[in-house]
């Protein structure tokens, strides 16, 4: 029975600690119900404050950057319309120095086309005076070399007349010669004939002699003919104009020595041709030029 008390009093006092805690938990969490609500309380007022500061805090920096907007756009609007100004001003004065410089520099090419214009006139009236010195010495030299040739040509067949003329006296000099040396073998081998028949064979002889002179002699007079040896050709008189020319001038067109020389173009070209054949000119980019090789 004393146990059964005990525990009925342990029971008793255990459901009354139950109690107790109970009614402190719900004392506490009134406690915690009663400081959250008067905490969110406050928290509401804090941000009502903060939301009514923030707006006029916004409404504030709306107005300032409104105004900073206005002021910039002002200021954006003075500086574009200096900047304009200060434009159409070096724009002008672009403008003048531009024309200034177009000025100066049409006069200075006036100038100077005059200046090159008078220059080339000159080269133009030098190298028309050299062409025609060197055209006056080439052709009188063309005229010396003629002269000589045909001297030299001349000289020779003289010269070749004298030697036939000579060989062929020689050639009867010797047939004589011959025929006598015969005559003379013949009678010494036939002594035992008369002198009358001796005497004739001499008179025979002797008008063997006289007759085969005569057959000599006209062909003796009139020498065979010598054939003249060639004059030199107009190609080649040709060739050596245009070589001349070209070894002078260092290179040239076409055009240039059809214009200098006076020929036509097909003779130039087939000189051109034969000097380039012969390896003595060489062309380069349309220009004629004396070869490496004649030096």
């Amino acid at each position: 029975m004393a146990l059964k008390t005990s525990w009925q009093h342990l029971r008793q006092q255990r459901q009354q600690h139950i109690i107790q805690r109970r009614q402190q938990v719900a004392s506490t969490l009134e406690n915690i119900q009663t400081y959250r609500q008067e905490t969110a309380s406050e928290l509401r007022c804090d941000l009502s404050l903060f939301r009514d500061s923030l707006m006029r805090n916004g409404t504030v920096c709306r107005q300032e950057r409104q105004r900073d907007r206005t002021e910039l756009h002002h200021q954006t609007q003075t500086f574009l319309r200096q900047a304009r100004d200060r434009r159409q001003v070096q724009a002008q004065e672009g403008a003048q120095q531009l024309t200034a410089f177009v000025i100066q520099l049409r006069s200075e090419t006036s100038e100077f086309l005059a200046v090159t214009h008078a220059n080339r006139e000159l080269m133009a009236q030098q190298l028309a005076y050299d062409l025609a010195a060197f055209r006056a010495a080439l052709d009188q030299a063309s005229t010396l070399l003629r002269q000589k040739i045909r001297a030299d040509i001349q000289t020779s067949q003289t010269e070749t007349s004298l030697l036939l003329e000579a060989a062929h006296q020689q050639r009867i000099a010797t047939r004589i010669q011959l025929n006598q040396e015969l005559a003379d073998v013949a009678e010494q081998e036939q002594p035992a004939l008369p002198s009358i028949e001796s005497s004739e064979r001499a008179d025979v002889r002797v008008g063997n002699e006289k007759q085969s002179a005569e057959q000599i002699q006209p062909s003796a007079a009139k020498p065979a003919p010598i054939q003249p040896a060639p004059a030199v050709s107009e190609e080649r008189l040709q060739e050596e104009r245009i070589f001349q020319y070209i070894d002078l001038m260092q290179s040239v067109r076409l055009t240039e020595l059809e214009t200098s020389l006076s020929m036509s173009r097909f003779q130039v070209v087939e000189a051109l041709r034969s000097l380039i054949q012969k390896g003595m000119i060489t062309q380069r980019d349309r220009m004629y030029c004396v070869s490496e090789e004649v030096y």
